[in-house]
């Protein structure tokens, strides 16, 4: 079965009800919710948004990330960026692809990567690679994710 959704995250809110209702497709949702969360939250943050890491490291530390999340939603050049969703359920098993329209990034430097627990974030790569997929590939920019979960 496929399913394709391409929507307009308006707010990030809905990023939690989206994430639960995807990880129901999986035979563990409790393994993956997480992940699909953070894929998620990276795609409009990073991606729609192009928040990049010391920016929302600058907006933490001052406690206006959430503000600068609504501020660049209502901007005309980023409202209507879609993150789309699609998922494939076959036999043996079900795959999961986000992308969004941001301009990538450099996905291969996070794969190894050493945590600085000093940081206020930069652990939503760590907790995707450590969740229940078999699998997770990135496409060449770092605007797609594809992630894997094999039923056997």
């Amino acid at each position: 079965m496929y399913e394709k959704r391409e929507i307009i995250l308006n707010n990030l809110d809905e990023i939690y009800s989206l994430s639960v209702s995807l990880s129901e497709k999986f035979p563990k949702p409790e393994q993956v919710i997480l992940a699909i969360y953070e894929l998620l939250i990276n795609a409009v943050e990073h991606g729609n948004l192009e928040i990049g890491f010391a920016d929302k490291s600058q907006l933490l530390r001052l406690g206006l990330w959430e503000t600068e999340v609504k501020r660049r939603l209502a901007m005309p050049e980023y409202a209507n960026r879609t993150t789309t969703i699609e998922t494939h359920r076959e036999e043996d098993k079900i795959t999961i692809i986000i992308s969004d329209q941001g301009k990538g990034f450099e996905w291969n430097e996070y794969i190894n990567k050493e945590i600085d627990y000093r940081e206020l974030h930069g652990r939503g790569l760590l907790i995707v690679f450590s969740s229940g997929f078999n699998d997770i590939i990135f496409n060449e920019i770092g605007n797609q994710v594809t992630c894997v979960f094999y039923k056997t």
